[in-house]
C-alpha cells in the first residue's frame, strides 16, 4: 500500500501545511478526510470496523506498516482511517506545545500515527465525551482540536496520546489486503490502546491472536 510518508526523527516541524490559511495545522483535517473517504461500512465479513485493531502480518515487509498495530478510528463503504498506536517517537510533546513546561510534556512522546501527512490527532481516554471529540469506542475518543489536546495534556498527560500523520485505505484496497492476510482484525480495548509498553505490543497481540504468515 502506497501512502504519503511522514518523516519523524529528532525534530518535528510544526509549521502549517500549505493547505492551511490560519497559521496552524488544520485541526479538523481528519474529519475532512473522513467526509471524503467514508460513508456506510466495510463488508461485515472482514470485521474491519471503527474501534478494532488491524495487526500486521509477520510477513509484512512494508517499512511503514511492518509490526504495526493500527486502531481504526473510522470506517465506511469508501474506505477506512486508522492510527498506528505502537510507534512512539523520540520527539516529546513539548515540541508540539512549547509553552507546556511540565516534566510530563518533556517526557511524553508524540506517536507516528501513519505515513499520510494529514494533521495532528489525539486519542483521549475518558469516562465522558470531551468537547470537540468523537467516540471511537467506549472510553476512547478521537480529537483533532489542538487547544483541547493541549488542555488535556496539561491537566492529565496520561489520558491522551498525540499522533502525527495517519493511515488511510480505500474500501477495495483494505478488502484486498485483508483477503491476502496482510492484516488480522482483532478487538481493541482502552488498555491496549494506551499500553505502557508499546514497543512490544505487536508481539504480544500477534501471539495472543495466533497470527501466522
Amino acid at each position: 500500500m502506497r501512502q504519503e510518508r511522514v518523516a519523524i526523527s529528532g525534530t518535528l516541524s510544526t509549521k502549517p501545511s500549505p493547505r492551511d490559511n490560519d497559521g496552524s495545522v488544520a485541526t479538523t483535517s481528519l474529519f475532512c478526510v473522513s467526509a471524503v473517504l467514508l460513508s456506510a461500512f466495510l463488508s461485515p465479513a472482514h470485521g474491519a470496523q471503527t474501534g478494532r485493531f488491524l495487526i500486521a502480518a509477520p510477513s509484512s515487509s512494508d517499512d511503514d506498516f511492518a509490526r504495526t498495530v493500527i486502531l481504526l478510528v473510522h470506517s465506511g463503504a469508501e474506505g477506512a482511517i486508522g492510527l498506528i498506536v505502537n510507534r512512539p517517537t523520540t520527539v516529546p510533546l513539548s515540541v508540539l506545545f512549547p509553552d507546556l513546561k511540565t516534566p510530563a510534556a518533556r517526557s511524553t512522546s508524540l506517536y507516528q500515527g501513519g505515513p499520510m501527512r494529514i494533521g495532528i490527532n489525539g486519542l483521549v481516554r475518558s469516562r465522558t465525551k470531551p468537547e470537540h471529540a468523537s467516540e471511537v469506542m467506549p472510553g476512547i475518543y478521537l480529537m483533532s482540536d489542538r487547544s483541547q489536546l493541549k488542555r488535556i495534556a496539561a491537566a492529565s498527560p496520561a489520558s491522551v496520546r498525540v499522533y502525527v500523520g495517519l493511515c488511510g485505505w480505500s474500501a477495495a484496497q483494505l478488502r484486498n489486503e485483508l483477503e491476502n492476510r496482510l492484516w488480522s482484525v482483532e478487538p481493541a480495548t482502552p488498555g491496549t490502546i494506551f499500553d505502557k509498553q508499546p514497543a512490544s505490543l505487536w508481539s504480544r497481540l500477534a501471539a495472543k491472536a495466533k497470527i501466522k504468515k
